[in-house]
């Protein structure tokens, strides 16, 4: 029995390792605007899409797991 637990444990612990880490990201909205243009500014609607569909919007960090929108210095 404890030659078959040894390769399963070996497989756990290889899939634990290499598995690709979901993070969060930060996500900062640095316009006030309510649009989606391609402007380089990031509006808050923006920001939300980026967060809901984990993709990049205008240049905003891509969303992943659980995401964090922010405001500029200003805004």
């Amino acid at each position: 029995m404890p030659h078959r637990l040894l390769p399963a444990l070996f497989a756990v612990l290889l899939l634990a390792v290499t598995a690709p880490a979901v993070r969060a990201a930060d996500i900062l909205v640095t316009s006030l605007a309510d649009n989606e243009f391609l402007d380089g500014q990031v509006t808050l609607r923006e920001a939300v899409r980026a967060a809901a569909q984990d993709v990049s919007v205008d240049g905003s960090a891509a969303g992943g797991a659980d995401d964090r929108i922010g405001f500029a210095a200003g805004l």
